[in-house]
């Protein structure tokens, strides 16, 4: 974290460390750092590689206002702004990706103040075996357990003081879609700013010692964490699980791939299709369009343009509202009622190992099925996907192997004259 002092001076403001945002995949890292910097942010690449860092202004609050002292040089708690660094995912500082060898050297960097974990509270015991990796480093470091009303709706308590004893650092428990814990956040990292010493340790870990901080970890979690008597689920929270589970799961994924052939291949490329192209403009529109045309344009080039075998109106009109319309509509009112259900972000993880095995995160499913219906949109979206990688697969499946609905409608159009 970069700490600029909001005081009236005619100096620049002084550099001071970085405070770097840690933490796995999918912990809800990137809504914490909304809920922290606002809307002052920014994305650049990595220095030598393809990967985006985001870094965003946060304003460090303390009711005291005190002389903050980190790396030797001094700046004012009172109004601090300070550089906040987003990195990408990482699960282990035995790195395995490029992203996660990219978060280790920004980790290993001199300037780095404060380190602050964002953990899963649903499941602590994987999470703590990163934080003892982390607290290895030097850095003082703050763990924030996200996701805590998820892990409370499970039934899940953590004793958040003795776990506080145990590690020696301060935890907040949080849930940045709910903006819970936030300014209790503020204050851990204004204290841990104000206490921070620079201590760094620039080493390497071996499997053998991964393996035991995930012994540790796993030690650790027994003593903090409870699981209260499971919760009775509702019928919502019951037709979840059914939807992520491996057998259920693909029963209802072929349930919904079948609802989406009836509705749009049967009811929107066949039934509406035929009802619109054949009753609608060739009964109607079409013969009273040609009669119009020749009635009032003597020029034979121009009811060629027209009404000819390729005219504007006789075929472009036609096929853009006749054949693609009805396809491009009943698509996406059906992708609106899977989205709003909820259906694909379980969707995501039911395919995710089978998304893994072409390199991709089953958070590509979203951009993949809205490929199906436009793969402008879709493309765009793939900017969601957390590695370039990941964007470049994406970006290549929805350009070479993936028709959207305009293209579905020629096809279908095509294949319907034979």
């Amino acid at each position: 974290m970069t700490c600029h002092g909001t005081a009236q001076t005619k100096t620049e403001p002084t550099t001071s460390g970085t405070i770097v945002l840690v933490g796995a995949p999918n912990v809800g890292k990137s809504l914490l750092f909304h809920r922290l910097t606002g809307t002052y942010v920014t994305v650049s690449n990595y220095p030598g590689t393809t990967v985006e860092i985001t870094r965003g202004q946060l304003r460090v609050s303390e009711p005291h206002p005190q002389p903050l002292s980190v790396n030797g040089e001094g700046c004012r708690r009172q109004g601090e702004v300070c550089e906040l660094l987003d990195t990408p995912g990482i699960r282990s500082l035995l790195p395995l990706t490029e992203e996660e060898a990219i978060t280790k050297d920004i980790l290993l960097r001199d300037d780095v103040a404060l380190i602050v974990h964002v953990a899963d509270a649903k499941d602590v015991e994987r999470s703590l075996a990163l934080t003892l990796q982390l607290l290895e480093l030097g850095p003082p470091v703050v763990l924030a357990l996200n996701m805590i009303d998820e892990a409370t709706q499970l039934g899940i308590e953590i004793d958040r003081r003795a776990l506080e004893e145990k590690l020696k650092i301060p935890v907040v428990l949080t849930s940045a879609l709910e903006n819970r814990g936030i300014a209790e956040l503020r204050e851990a990292l204004a204290k841990a700013l104000h206490n921070a010493q620079k201590t760094h340790q620039k080493r390497d870990f071996s499997l053998e010692e991964i393996l035991e901080f995930h012994r540790r970890a796993r030690a650790l979690a027994r003593e903090v964490v409870r699981h209260a008597q499971r919760p009775k689920y509702s019928l919502a929270e019951r037709l979840s699980q059914l939807t992520v589970h491996p057998l259920t799961g693909g029963i209802i994924l072929a349930l919904v791939l079948w609802g989406l052939y009836e509705f749009v291949g049967v009811f929107g490329a066949q039934t509406l299709v035929g009802l619109l192209e054949n009753t609608l403009f060739g009964h109607y529109i079409n013969p009273w369009v040609t009669q119009l045309v020749r009635a009032v344009l003597p020029w034979a080039f121009l009811q060629d343009l027209l009404i000819g075998e390729y005219g504007v109106i006789s075929l472009g009109l036609r096929y853009a509202i006749a054949i693609i319309l009805p396809i491009v509509t009943t698509f996406f009112l059906a992708f609106a009622l899977i989205e709003d259900s909820g259906y694909l972000p379980r969707l995501a993880m039911l395919i995710d190992r089978l998304f893994k095995l072409i390199g991709l995160s089953g958070r590509a499913v979203i951009p993949i099925v809205l490929g199906f219906g436009c793969d402008t949109m879709a493309t765009l979206v793939t900017r969601t996907l957390e590695t370039r990688r990941e964007r470049l697969i994406a970006t290549f499946l929805l350009a070479l192997a993936i028709p959207c609905s305009a293209q579905l409608g020629v096809i279908l159009g095509l294949l319907a004259g034979h």
